[in-house]
Formats: C-alpha cells, sequence, structure tokens
C-alpha cells in the first residue's frame, strides 16, 4: 500500500502536481547553485530594466511620471519604495566615500552639523518622509490626491534628489571651499516646483507658492532634527 503524500505547506493529502488546499507544489527542486544565480539574474535584469526607464522619466518626465503611476502604469516601473531604497542606499555609499576622500586630503573641512548631515542625510530623509508627506498634503489639500498617493509622489521625488546630493557634493572633493549645499538648494527648489506643477491640477503660479510653502516647512524640520541629533552626539 502506497503511503499517502501530504503537502508540505499545509498537511493536507494531495494527489497531483499542486496541493488543492493551498496551490503550493508537490514536489520541490533541491536548491542549486545554478538556481541562485539565475534567481540573482533575473531580479537584475528585471530591476535595471523598471530602475533605468523609471529614472528617466523622473529626469525627463517629473510630476507626469508620478501622476502616470498612481493612473495605472505601473507595470514598467520601479516601485516607489524600492526606487527610494535603492537610491537612497547608493546615495548613502556615495556620500560615504566623498566624506572618507575629504578627510584624507583636505582633513577635518565640515562643522559638526553639516558632518552630521552628510553621515545621517539618508536615515534624516527616511524619518521625515511621513512629516514631509503630511506637510504636502495637508498644504495640496484642495487637490485630488490622497495621502497614501502623495506619498508615492515623494518617495519617487526623493529618490532623485539622493542621486543629485551625490554628484553635487562630488564637486568638493575638486574644490574643498565649495559648499555643495548652495547647489542642492537650487536644484530641490527647482525640481520641487517642476514637478509639483506638473502633477498637480490648477493655477502653476498658486501650484509654485504652495510648493514654496511646503519647501520652507520640511526644510525647518530637517534642520531641527539635523540640530537634534548634533547636539544628542556631543553628548
Amino acid at each position: 500500500m502506497m503511503e499517502a503524500v501530504h503537502c508540505r505547506q499545509c498537511n493536507s493529502p494531495v494527489n497531483g502536481k499542486f496541493c488543492a488546499n493551498c496551490g503550493a507544489k508537490t514536489s520541490v527542486s533541491k536548491i542549486t547553485v545554478h538556481n541562485v544565480v539565475h534567481e540573482v539574474f533575473h531580479y537584475f535584469t528585471h530591476l535595471d530594466k523598471g530602475f533605468a526607464l523609471t529614472l528617466k522619466k523622473l529626469i525627463t518626465s517629473p510630476g507626469k511620471m508620478q501622476k502616470d503611476y498612481i493612473e495605472g502604469d505601473r507595470a514598467r516601473h520601479q516601485k516607489p519604495f524600492s526606487m527610494f531604497f535603492l537610491c537612497g542606499t547608493f546615495s548613502g555609499l556615495g556620500l560615504y566615500m566623498i566624506s572618507v576622500g575629504l578627510r584624507q586630503f583636505y582633513g577635518e573641512i565640515d562643522d559638526a552639523q553639516t558632518d552630521f548631515y552628510r553621515h545621517y542625510y539618508i536615515l534624516t530623509q527616511a524619518i521625515l518622509l511621513p512629516v514631509y508627506t503630511l506637510i504636502t498634503w495637508l498644504v495640496f489639500k484642495n487637490q485630488k490626491y490622497n495621502f497614501a498617493e502623495t506619498l508615492v509622489m515623494l518617495l519617487y521625488k526623493l529618490s532623485l534628489v539622493f542621486l543629485v546630493v551625490v554628484i553635487v557634493s562630488s564637486i568638493k572633493l575638486l574644490f574643498p571651499d565649495f559648499d555643495p549645499r548652495i547647489g542642492e538648494v537650487i536644484f530641490v527648489l527647482f525640481y520641487n516646483i517642476l514637478t509639483n506643477i506638473r502633477f498637480y491640477e490648477g493655477n502653476k503660479f498658486l501650484i509654485a507658492l504652495q510648493s514654496l510653502v511646503t519647501i520652507a516647512l520640511c526644510y525647518l524640520c530637517a534642520q531641527g532634527l539635523s540640530t537634534l541629533g548634533t547636539s544628542l552626539l556631543k553628548h
């Protein structure tokens, strides 16, 4: 008499290639190096296509890209949280390498608050992301987008900002007296206003003014957290 076969997942009796109860495969192939390499290759080739297209559209069509994603064009794009953490990781590593290079070439050239900003920039932005979203949603509450949709827009927006911050900061390696915050502020102002004008509907001048209010409030929050972090590290 043949021994009954049971599902590895739910322990239900099975007869065939799949469990009728939970849908799991009856037989599972052994994991090999080939399987792992194939999975990694598949993941990164899929990632590359979605990431490259999303990055391109964030550069060429800011605001419209987020609007298209929210309205249903999602399959071709990198997911918002994935994009945020990928760009954040790259930016964090880039800022760390730049910081190491500056110390090796020029010694200590930043004050404590600037040093905190460079070391914990990505973490600070991640912590403040819900606050940024709440501020933006409240300032643009007359628009049709809810809190979650506003969050998606900001995740993509900050993803490109992360990459630009690294590029601007790298200039300091050649010109140590250069203050990258000037370039970053100019870019953030321009990119935020452009993105919001293309994302939201209505009078462009009013949207630009609302964008400036949003940027100012978010900047104050970031400065407050940076000051607090610097103070805690000193003690």
